[in-house]
């Protein structure tokens, strides 16, 4: 996950990466991506890129291996006054 108050990325832990902040910190109206690219048909079950956007602009990626089970879209919030809108539809392109 990404954390856009700290730009620190979170990985199956709610421990984020040590090697610094990973992206931007956004702001009021910002929107944020994520999405995941399979390297190849043969390597749709090992290993993927996970990348980020800003506004619709990708800001960093990673490569990971693919969790077993897959991925789960998920939002957290630490305030009651943040508003999300999710859209879960796959990309046109």
């Amino acid at each position: 996950g990404y954390d856009v108050g700290g730009g620190i990325v979170y990985m199956g832990s709610s421990v984020g990466y040590s090697f610094g902040p990973f992206g931007p910190l956004c702001n009021k109206g910002d929107f944020i991506g994520c999405g995941v690219m399979w390297y190849s048909e043969d390597e749709a079950d090992k290993m993927v890129r996970v990348y980020f956007t800003k506004n619709g602009k990708i800001f960093g990626d990673m490569k990971m291996v693919l969790p077993m089970g897959g991925f789960f879209p998920t939002v957290g919030m630490c305030d009651c006054q943040v508003k999300v809108r999710v859209d879960l539809k796959r990309d046109s392109n």
